[in-house]
């Protein structure tokens, strides 16, 4: 059964959260669908193929920061901008993740992410 953290939104935080900080098996047993599929280019489109996945960027990135920075909820969609960080002193990465929801299940994920530029003129930077 599907842990409820008081709406959606709060539910992809959750598993986001889990899944950066390790917790990648929980966050998919408490949060995803069965028929769960994905849109991700470099992850064949399956839960255990994604969970894998995150496995393994924990296990190579143990010191990964995460940091939410935005997050919108739309009916049965929630969109949650973030920070990445990779290494301590490693450029960020903004990351979009877009989730659709099923009976507060995760049923479906998109994601885009855009590096830092080492230069940029815009002043405002991507957060």
């Amino acid at each position: 059964m599907a842990e409820h953290m008081g709406s959606n939104k709060n539910t992809a935080i959750a598993f986001l959260e889990m899944a950066a900080n390790g917790k990648v098996t929980e966050a998919f047993e408490r949060f995803i669908n069965p028929s769960f599929r994905h849109h991700l280019p470099d992850v064949k489109g399956d839960a255990t193929s994604l969970a894998a996945f995150m496995a393994k960027q924990h296990e190579e990135h143990p010191e990964r920061l995460f940091e939410v920075k935005h997050a919108l909820e739309d009916r049965d969609f929630v969109a949650v901008h973030s920070r990445v960080r990779l290494e301590p002193g490693g450029p960020d990465t903004s990351c979009l993740q877009l989730f659709r929801f099923v009976n507060i299940r995760i049923v479906e994920m998109w994601g885009v992410e855009q590096e830092a530029a080492a230069r940029s003129i815009n002043e405002h930077g991507l957060f």
